[in-house]
């Protein structure tokens, strides 16, 4: 047998929520703003990056990957000092999967951020980047 850790009712308001299609609505209005917040993310990137960066990884999930024109000379300190600035990333080098070699690439997500904070955080991050 099978104890889940959702309560019974939660369950039931679940299946109530998805058999009114609510849920179906949901994910509409939610690929809808995701793709606005996408969209407003990559024109701010364009826009301050200019020839610094080239978009790289793109229309999959809430991130955007970039490739910088030069390689970074410290990731840590660039994260650490963007952080500063109420810019945060993650750093790339954590998704190679032997040790984190020299890199020029930048994994910054949208999911999380106000959409108008965007261009913002992209401005504040370019100024950064040598």
């Amino acid at each position: 047998s099978y104890l889940s850790p959702v309560p019974l009712l939660i369950q039931r308001a679940m299946i109530a929520f998805m058999e009114r299609g609510h849920w179906d609505q949901h994910l509409r209005r939610s690929r809808v703003f995701y793709k606005k917040k996408h969209g407003v993310m990559l024109q701010a990137i364009k826009q301050h990056f200019g020839n610094k960066a080239k978009i790289i990884g793109q229309g999959a999930g809430l991130h955007i990957v970039v490739e910088l024109a030069k390689n970074l000379r410290d990731e840590a300190k660039l994260i650490d000092n963007a952080k500063q600035h109420g810019v945060r990333f993650l750093p790339f080098s954590d998704f190679y999967a032997t040790g984190s070699p020299k890199s020029n690439k930048l994994l910054l997500g949208f999911g999380g951020v106000p959409i108008d904070k965007i261009p913002e955080g992209i401005k504040l991050l370019s100024r950064h980047i040598d």
